[in-house]
């Protein structure tokens, strides 16, 4: 009797342990549950709040919530502030771009218009809203506009004629980014007025000075025959400065006809290796044994342009070396084919010049040294000549020179015009 009542307290006391058990792990269960219940509803609260469009103010937590709803809200008007920052700098940009009476517009990669300023829409004909999307070359119709922007030569300025007036506009492409340029446009109207006036008034006033300078040169050498001994030097004097002024109208003319006529008309297959030697027998004329002249030109190679203009290029090259070398030196000159391309090179051993003078040669009238040109009778529009040949002809003129070592002029002639080994070709000209 008392093993079976001994049993039966063990059941119920093992009973009653299982229940106070199963209560202890309802209620951690329900209080982990709880927690969860929190979290989630803390984590839901903050995805609102981040997701939201909205403005929220900072959202209320408790313990570390309280924490990070903090933080994140200090991160959002930090973010909001730059933001704003952002916002005000790109509008006073475009505000300022908008006020430059320059057009100016941005474009992609395909050429069509991302944007544009009033001034662009003005020069251009469009409309700021509806016109962006659409392709630039659709608007400038010129056949240049195209190859110029697809090019590697767009960062070179490119004048086009208006589509919506007849105003000239210069266009310069500025690459920003990989996929968008800045493309500025200028009316240049005025200043290509007073450009072709300045031609004009050039050619003119140096046609009308042909005619009296031929008159007192003529009178100068026939009042040097009976001039007396005291008056010799004088007359001398006056000889020499009739015909240097003869030389600057001359090479005046030969420019203004470089201006006038824009591209080569009759181009033919210029016989080079003839025209070099007729260069080099001159230059022994002209230098009168006073320097060393070596020159090499090969028979084969050849290009189209012009015989003539080709002889003046080259002749003023090898004048200018002969001019500004001293007695006694080496001059060199050949023609002979570099890196798939003609060219004429000249090279001496005088005095050299400064790099900073160098990209200003080919300006009309330009001297590194005004007393030495005058002192050997230079015009100082010899390489300017030069440079508007060689662009007739798609070449460029190459300068190198050191202070002490000399100087190498080198027209180089695309390969487009470059022709090797024609000796038996096409017939040659020059």
């Amino acid at each position: 009797m008392s093993d079976a009542l001994a049993i039966g307290g063990l059941v119920t006391a093992g009973a009653i342990a299982g229940a106070l058990f199963d209560h202890v792990w309802i209620g951690i269960s329900l209080a982990v549950a709880a927690v969860l219940m929190w979290h989630l509803l803390n984590l839901y609260r903050l995805h609102r709040w981040l997701t939201s469009r909205r403005r929220f103010g900072p959202v209320s937590g408790i313990g570390v919530w309280s924490g990070i709803f903090a933080a994140l809200h200090q991160r959002q008007r930090e973010s909001q502030a730059r933001r704003q920052r952002l916002l005000r700098s790109v509008r006073e940009i475009r505000e300022a771009i908008s006020a430059i009476p320059a057009g100016v517009l941005i474009v992609d990669q395909d050429q069509d218009i991302q944007w544009l300023n009033p001034s662009a829409a003005t020069m251009l004909g469009l409309d700021r809203r509806d016109d962006v999307g659409s392709s630039l070359t659709q608007t400038l119709t010129d056949p240049r506009v195209e190859a110029w922007l697809a090019g590697d030569d767009a960062t070179e300025e490119l004048l086009v004629d208006a589509p919506t007036d007849k105003t000239k506009l210069s266009l310069s492409l500025i690459p920003f980014s990989s996929t968008q340029s800045l493309l500025i446009a200028q009316d240049v109207t005025q200043l290509h007025r007073v450009e072709a006036m300045r031609k004009d008034f050039v050619a003119n006033v140096s046609h009308e000075l042909r005619t009296p300078l031929t008159v007192i040169s003529g009178y100068v050498e026939a009042m040097e025959i009976d001039a007396s001994d005291e008056w010799q030097m004088i007359i001398r004097r006056m000889s020499e400065q009739s015909d240097r002024m003869r030389a600057i109208v001359e090479d005046l003319l030969t420019l203004s006809r470089l201006d006038a006529i824009g591209a080569l008309e009759d181009e033919v297959v210029v016989n080079v290796h003839g025209v070099v030697t007729s260069v080099a027998n001159e230059a022994e004329a002209l230098s009168g044994g006073r320097h060393t002249l070596v020159w090499h030109a090969s028979s084969t190679v050849v290009v189209t342009g012009s015989p003539s203009d080709l002889r003046s290029a080259f002749m003023n090259l090898v004048s200018n070396a002969i001019r500004y070398t001293p007695e006694g030196r080496r001059i060199s000159f050949r023609w002979y084919l570099r890196d798939g391309q003609a060219t004429f090179e000249v090279t001496d051993d005088g005095p050299g010049i400064a790099a900073e003078h160098i990209p200003r040669l080919t300006e009309r009238f330009y001297r590194v040294s005004t007393d030495r040109s005058r002192a050997t009778g230079g015009t100082g529009l010899g390489l300017a000549i030069v440079k508007n040949i060689l662009v007739l002809h798609d070449a460029a003129l190459e300068i190198e020179s050191e202070i002490g070592s000399g100087t190498t002029f080198r027209a180089v002639f695309p390969r487009e015009r470059t022709i090797d080994g024609a000796k038996d070709g096409p017939e040659l000209a020059g």
